[in-house]
């Protein structure tokens, strides 16, 4: 999707960099504390599952023009 960004203009709010960030967050904290209930799949059914969502959804934090 990063690659084709530029061409075909495919996201509209292009967060790649956040959401590695968030990534990486978030595998320091599973690294602290792997057994926590926090992060079981009944708490956390898509933890780690890439995703991208449409325009026409709300998105808490983000703003569309």
């Amino acid at each position: 999707m990063k690659e084709l960004q530029t061409s075909i203009n495919v996201v509209v709010v292009a967060r790649f960099e956040q959401a590695l960030a968030e990534a990486m967050q978030l595998d320091a904290d599973l690294d602290a504390d792997p057994d926590s209930d926090r992060w079981s799949e009944e708490n956390m059914p898509f933890l780690g599952v890439p995703l991208s969502v449409k325009e026409a959804f709300a998105v808490k934090g983000l703003m569309f023009k």
